[in-house]
């Protein structure tokens, strides 16, 4: 489902669209769900092998949900349909897009999916990376990609599962590359999970993290769901960085991390000291472990395990809960970088534990920034200014939080049986100060059951209004903003 919320004269108007209704049809006739989550346990085994293969080999995209991020103005093939909002328009199109390579074209008025021209399968909405550019090939991708204010340059990475992972960094950019190139391509002993990564004004960072589908990628073949395909490796391997020219696409910098796992990053610039010395600051939201992904099971969330059901959690909630960590790559000063030499990446925790879907100034992609905001989950132990450095009870969406990475230090919303979604950061029209603007989150009220769009001063983090809706909004992922005088497409979704 994707949500529209338009705030104009005081007033906002809101409207939603289920863009892939054939998914409640398929669970309605075949018990299953064709996605990356963990299938039903008490389900017959054989169905589940047979969903998953009609999953991997009869690819129907608008039957899987493409709803992890939607952009404005991604740059893609023209539409076939006619979008309802005028040439003016600051935004012609919505792009969804989710961790398979698969993306959907929505009207941004009407939310409704778009025809694509030269879709692979011939059909509304229906059209991959590759449809872009053939040489993009890949069976996933992130669903965060990564945009350069300064340059329109647009980055991902699409990614093909084998006994060796391999890894097409693409790029796209609307008036050097509308056509779109393969930057380079990796090679890596996994085939990774991967759901973002990092960009600065030189370089492009590919953080590979030892989670990724067993049994020298042939799992994704024997499991009854992608989820089940994935294996954690941490305990003998490393988070590999690759460190990628921008320009040539050569790797030219290779570290190695003590293992974590993450889904978001944050912000990422290069530094250069006044002695001469080069280095990049990164950072993400990153865990020791990926317990959190099974802990985000409907038993681990709500624990009414069948009696069939095996390594059903029994900890209620999350342990193991995600900190921003601020990596730091130092560049060796040789004429000529070898990409083979192992270095190590070293970070210091920058926020509580239990932070995660971070925003940012995202204008300021790739330059230096204070500020994160982000949702938090975990305990309300965390006070205004300093923080524990671990431990945390297990709940979920208790508030959003104002960290500063410099000074360690952050400020919180939050309120009794108040759950509110990913905080958007929208900097005001002319502001010279990182945090001058406001925060947007959209909040269920839990005592009511219905929603509301929330605005917070994003200096202060005191609200500043509050717009009731009638009904309630089911809980999403990431979103974007376009505002009259904010014509750059916000890109850090």
């Amino acid at each position: 489902m994707v949500h529209r919320f338009e705030i104009r004269d005081g007033k906002v108007q809101y409207r939603s669209r289920e863009t892939s209704k054939d998914v409640e049809r398929v669970i309605n006739e075949t018990g299953g769900f064709l996605g990356i989550a963990q299938s039903d346990p008490c389900s017959n085994l054989f169905k589940r092998v047979a969903t998953t293969f009609m999953a991997i080999w009869t690819p129907q995209l608008n039957k899987a949900p493409i709803n992890v991020t939607v952009t404005p103005n991604f740059p893609i093939p023209s539409t076939t349909a006619k979008s309802s909002v005028g040439p003016d328009s600051r935004v012609q199109s919505l792009v969804a897009k989710t961790d398979y390579n698969g993306l959907q074209v929505l009207d941004p008025m009407t939310l409704e999916v778009l025809p694509v021209a030269g879709a692979t399968f011939g059909a509304a909405g229906k059209f991959t990376y590759e449809n872009v550019n053939p040489d993009m090939q890949g069976t996933f991708s992130m669903g965060h990609h990564q945009w350069d204010p300064s340059t329109g340059d647009i980055y991902n990475v699409v990614i093909t599962a084998g006994p060796v992972g391999t890894y097409r960094v693409i790029h796209v950019n609307p008036t050097t590359h509308p056509d779109g190139r393969v930057l380079t391509e990796i090679t890596h002993s996994l085939t990774a999970y991967l759901h973002s990564f990092s960009l600065t004004r030189r370089y492009l960072v590919l953080m590979l993290q030892p989670y990724a589908i067993g049994w020298m990628g042939l799992k994704a073949f024997t499991s009854p769901s992608y989820l089940d395909s994935l294996q954690w490796y941490g305990d003998h391997m490393p988070t590999t960085f690759y460190v990628i020219d921008r320009e040539s696409g050569a790797v030219e910098h290779t570290f190695d991390a003590a293992a974590f796992f993450f889904f978001h990053t944050c912000n990422a610039w290069d530094v250069d000291d006044d002695e001469g010395n080069a280095s990049i600051v990164l950072e993400v939201c990153a865990m020791d472990t990926p317990v959190v992904v099974r802990q985000l099971n409907v038993p681990a969330l709500n624990p009414t395990p069948c009696p069939q059901a095996r390594d059903t959690p029994t900890l209620l909630g999350i342990t193991d809960l995600p900190a921003i960590r601020r990596y730091t790559l130092p560049l060796p000063s040789d004429a000529v970088p070898d990409p083979d030499a192992r270095r190590t990446a070293t970070f210091v925790q920058v926020s509580p534990r239990g932070v995660d879907l971070p925003r940012f100034h995202s204008a300021r992609a790739g330059t230096p920034t204070r500020f994160v905001y982000g949702i938090i989950s975990g305990s309300l132990e965390m006070k205004t200014k300093s923080f524990p450095s671990s431990g945390s009870e297990a709940s979920l969406l208790l508030g959003i939080g104002k960290f500063d990475t410099e000074r360690k230090m952050h400020v919180l919303w939050h309120g009794k049986q108040q759950f509110p979604g990913e905080p958007v950061f929208v900097p005001r029209p002319g502001a010279v100060e990182e945090d001058d603007g406001v925060v947007v989150t959209v909040v269920l009220d839990g005592d009511t059951g219905k929603s509301y769009l929330l605005v917070l001063d994003a200096a202060s983090f005191t609200e500043i209004g509050r717009a009731s809706m009638p009904t309630h909004v089911p809980f999403g992922f990431h979103g974007s903003f376009v505002g009259a005088v904010h014509a750059e497409m916000d890109s850090f979704n």
